[in-house]
């Protein structure tokens, strides 16, 4: 499973935890090497690139929950960042891919064991029709992200294409403006929601 995996687990027993302290960040360099540099470079927000492995233990229950399986399933990350949670996902058997249009963040994502990541762009996938078990859009989809504003149904139709029949989308932190427009954006797009969140959180849909 490796230390990444390790780590997921005991956070995930321990509970959602939301340290975003600066000197837990600054930590990060012990294990991730490379993420000093990456911030260093203008790589983001704190907060963002703070996503340590207590934010996704919400995303893998419900993956576990969700889904038929782990092991030898076709995954995309989207918007993977330092690919923390893709390198666990890889461990498990998963055929997990990260995208990230950031190549810092890629760099990182190297240095720490992920075996794939792609520079790439949401509204242009870079992957055959109905070919992916599951797909992660991570802290960018209905997030308060206000550049992609306007863009999203187009993010939507290109994961529903990417998508094998069945197949589910989990997105993360989806804001209270994303949960207002998310019915408008997913009209006619062919999606069934199986968890919707009533406040800031995450949100699961399969491809029908």
């Amino acid at each position: 499973m490796g230390r990444i995996g390790e780590t997921l687990l005991r956070h995930e027993a321990k509970g959602r935890r939301r340290d975003r302290s600066l000197n837990e960040l600054v930590r990060l360099e012990v294990l991730f090497p490379g993420f000093a540099e990456y911030l260093r470079g203008g790589g983001g927000l704190l907060n963002d690139y703070g996503r340590t492995l207590p934010h996704y233990a919400p995303v893998h229950r419900l993956l576990l929950k969700y889904g038929s399986g782990l092991r030898g399933k076709k995954l995309v990350h989207i918007a993977s960042s330092l690919g923390l949670y893709t390198q666990f996902l890889q461990s498990l058997g998963v055929k997990a891919i990260g995208l990230d249009m950031n190549t810092a963040a890629l760099n990182v994502a190297k240095k720490i064991g992920n075996r794939r990541g792609v520079r790439g762009d949401a509204q242009f996938l870079p992957v055959r029709n109905n070919a992916l078990d599951y797909v992660l859009a991570d802290h960018f989809l209905l997030a308060n992200y206000g550049p992609i504003r306007g863009v999203e149904r187009e993010f939507f139709a290109q994961i529903h294409r990417v998508l094998r029949p069945g197949g589910i989308l989990i997105v993360s932190s989806i804001s209270k403006l994303g949960l207002r427009i998310y019915p408008d954006v997913l009209t006619g797009l062919g999606f069934k929601v199986l968890q919707r969140p009533k406040v800031y959180g995450n949100m699961v849909l399969q491809k029908i």
